[in-house]
């Protein structure tokens, strides 16, 4: 809901930004899953530690372009992004930081900052191969323009806040009331617990 304010507002053009999917992978599966040349912003956000990235398809961005240039948001990938590309759309993703650093507020008070930018995912060395990440992917719809927007956070990362997370996400009280799409995976798992049972008829 964040993202969607921030680029309708940039962009002066409806942009819905709707979650897809959370997922935990090994760090090299989740580059095998990105196109070779596509638009990475990497960022750290202390106090957590280490180096996170958000992945963005080039057709969203080019789509971005059109709108900032004034375009109707047609997302036509045009080969590699120009210099004056670079610099647009670092501005653009520069000021999302504001977004992620309110979506965390609830739990930590992150200080979000750009660290550089990559357009092939290879030169990205977020995590060892083998290490965990978690995996936030997101849906973009720009006018004509559709994509995702992948948000890659090592799992190392996340430890200092992980008991937090649980809590937020089990205790109604900091989220507010559940929807029934939440709570789908949480009754599914309760069906499937194993509890022992101890049943005691009498004693004579």
């Amino acid at each position: 809901r964040l993202l969607s304010s921030y680029f309708s507002g940039r962009l002066r053009a409806l942009a819905e930004v709707k979650l897809m999917n959370v997922d935990q992978l090994p760090y090299e599966e989740f580059l095998r899953s990105i196109p070779e040349q596509t638009f990475c912003v990497l960022f750290q956000a202390p106090p957590l530690e280490g180096t996170m990235a958000m992945e963005v398809s080039p057709t969203v961005c080019y789509g971005m372009l059109d709108h900032i240039l004034g375009g109707v948001g047609l997302g036509t990938v045009k080969g590699n992004f120009t210099e004056i590309d670079t610099l647009l759309l670092e501005d653009l993703f520069l000021d999302s930081m504001g977004s992620f650093r309110d979506a965390w507020k609830t739990l930590v008070d992150v200080k979000p900052r750009m660290t550089a930018i990559e357009f092939n995912p290879q030169f990205m060395q977020l995590a060892s191969a083998n290490d965990t990440v978690v995996l936030i992917s997101f849906s973009v719809e720009l006018a004509e323009t559709k994509g995702l927007l992948n948000l890659c956070i090592p799992h190392m990362s996340l430890e200092p806040v992980t008991e937090r997370l649980f809590a937020q996400f089990f205790y109604t009280g900091q989220t507010g009331t559940l929807s029934d799409e939440d709570r789908k995976p949480m009754r599914m798992h309760l069906m499937n617990a194993f509890l022992p049972i101890t049943v005691e008829l009498g004693t004579t």
